[in-house]
């Protein structure tokens, strides 16, 4: 594939209403440089990113933590099998094959139910 005088590859250039091509230089104490990196930490932002949304909106918006990640991670996959368990049911009562006992469903709301409590207030 050749490329034309259009199409160099790479990024596609942006329109020029939301191109950056302005820089500020700021120099800042050790303590402020301390409190930025520690922003930048606990926001999970580039400093760039985080300066610019301070001038944005005053305020910071904290993006997703690791630990946060890795709960919705963990709350997937147990959404996953529960809903595996749920497909099954309703597969063989469709199916009208195999029996599906009162148990099996109401162990998977009983499932549902431990899930939500577990999660509730490490989500909140």
């Amino acid at each position: 594939m050749f490329l034309d005088s259009k199409n160099q590859g790479g990024r596609p250039v942006k329109p020029a209403d939301e191109r950056r091509s302005y820089s500020v230089t700021v120099k800042f104490t050790r303590e402020e440089m301390d409190a930025l990196k520690q922003a930048g930490k606990k926001s999970g932002m580039p400093r760039a990113a985080l300066i610019r949304e301070l001038v944005r909106n005053g305020k910071v918006s904290p993006r997703i933590t690791p630990e946060e990640l890795a709960l919705m991670k963990d709350l997937q996959h147990d959404l996953r099998n529960i809903g595996t368990n749920i497909n099954t049911i309703a597969r063989k009562l469709n199916a009208g094959i195999g029996q599906v006992t009162t148990g099996q469903v109401n162990d998977s709301l009983a499932q549902l139910r431990e899930l939500a409590v577990r999660y509730q207030n490490k989500l909140l």
